[in-house]
């Protein structure tokens, strides 16, 4: 975890390596909804930065979420590749909340859930020409699962590439949520190929286990 860091740089050809095989199934016979299972460390978790460029390495096989941004501002994510199988649980790319100003570019993403996920509170989010697949596509979302959310406003997701996905581009909130607000969504110029549901927007969202 890196936490209240102003002007880093991460960069470099390395490889980090979660080594997720030796959690992923731990889950699998304990619990039914995936809020009740067992939480797992994130390849990199990082926490009120200012001013941060991640660039140029591999995060392969997390135990959970690649990477996790919350707290932060002005934080740029380039040139990464961020590998897991199919099939393994909770892996999303880059999990972005409570955030101004983000941008994601020119990064591949091959995990077992959302290349991109955006939780609550974030401002300014740019993704441009990435590559997402296999996994669930890029999420605003879930949304209402707790009281006082943060609005989430302006999203451009622009110049990139789906395919061989569940979803391509998808709003998601808890079934029975809280009031919450996202506007200022832009999904444009993005080719999608074999993707379950293009476009979605679920209000009645519930996570189950076996639907990662």
């Amino acid at each position: 975890m890196i936490f209240g860091v102003d002007n880093l740089t991460i960069s470099g050809k390395g490889v980090f390596d979660g080594v997720g095989t030796t959690s992923w199934g731990l889950n699998k016979e304990r619990c039914w909804n995936a809020s009740q299972c067992n939480q797992f460390p994130n390849n990199f978790g990082l926490y009120s930065l200012r001013h941060a460029n991640i660039r140029d390495i591999t995060s392969k096989d997390s135990k959970s979420f690649h990477f996790i941004l919350i707290d932060s501002m002005n934080v740029t994510f380039q040139h990464l590749t961020i590998i897991a199988p199919e099939n393994s649980p909770n892996t999303d790319g880059i999990h972005i909340g409570h955030t101004n100003q983000t941008t994601i570019m020119d990064t591949t993403f091959k995990t077992g859930d959302d290349c991109v996920s955006i939780g609550d509170g974030c401002w300014g989010v740019n993704i441009t020409r990435i590559t997402c697949g296999p996994g669930h596509g890029i999420s605003v979302g879930s949304l209402g699962k707790y009281t006082s959310e943060r609005p989430v406003v302006g999203v451009y997701v622009t110049d990139s590439n789906i395919s061989n996905t569940m979803n391509g581009v998808r709003i998601k909130t808890w079934a029975f949520s809280q009031p919450g607000e996202a506007s200022d969504l832009h999904f444009e110029n993005i080719r999608m190929k074999n993707v379950g549901n293009p476009i979605l927007i679920d209000q009645l969202y519930v996570q189950l286990l076996d639907a990662k």
